[in-house]
């Protein structure tokens, strides 16, 4: 089915159920090059396969393909079709220079770039040594994982590393660090204290 990107309509292939995956063909290819992985996949995640510019059933456009325009394109695409943040899989059929591969990998490079001027402004409005992984940890925490335990199941980690976290956070200033009554104050408990939620 097509949707209108830009300047152009963009073909796609939408199918399956759970967390939504964005497949990326390689050059000289389009979103049927994932046919033989499509069954599989599809049991777990909604596989959403656009034909990208000038490959496959989406038309020709005026001007060169550049990595720019693709990433914009992919942007667009996962605004718009898949409604928001989605994992990538580019896929290089064996080619040296895959465009699906090296697609995903530009597009990373963006994200952490971003990240990385967040973090920075951050520092700069008084929140030095604020990270990514410390507003997923308060998310978790809001959510009612108030010990390392939860916050580990639900941050995917150790129970180790979501005490870290939340020692981290606790010398940053956002959460309390509480005993933990079943434990008698071994392991503790987080909570945000008012003023910082």
């Amino acid at each position: 089915m097509p949707v209108r990107l830009g300047d152009f309509d963009t073909y796609y292939k939408v199918g399956g159920a759970g967390e939504a995956l964005v497949l990326l063909h390689p050059g000289l290819a389009d979103s049927r090059a994932f046919e033989r992985s499509v069954p599989g996949l599809a049991e777990r995640s909604p596989l959403f396969r656009p034909d990208r510019r000038e490959h496959g059933r989406t038309p020709d456009v005026d001007g060169a393909i550049t990595y720019a325009g693709m990433a914009d394109d992919t942007i667009a695409f996962r605004e718009q079709v898949v409604g928001g943040p989605a994992p990538l899989v580019g896929h290089d059929a064996g080619m040296p220079h895959s465009q699906g591969a090296e697609l995903a990998l530009l597009l990373l490079g963006g994200f952490h770039s971003m990240v990385d001027v967040v973090v920075d402004e951050l520092d700069r409005r008084g929140h030095p040594g604020v990270r990514p992984v410390h507003e997923f940890a308060l998310r978790a925490i809001d959510g009612g994982a108030d010990t390392a335990s939860e916050l580990g199941r639900r941050l995917d980690v150790s129970k180790q590393a979501a005490a870290k976290t939340i020692a981290a956070l606790q010398r940053l200033g956002y959460v309390e660090r509480a005993p933990d009554r079943a434990t008698r104050g071994a392991s503790g408990s987080a909570s945000r204290p008012a003023a910082t939620r």
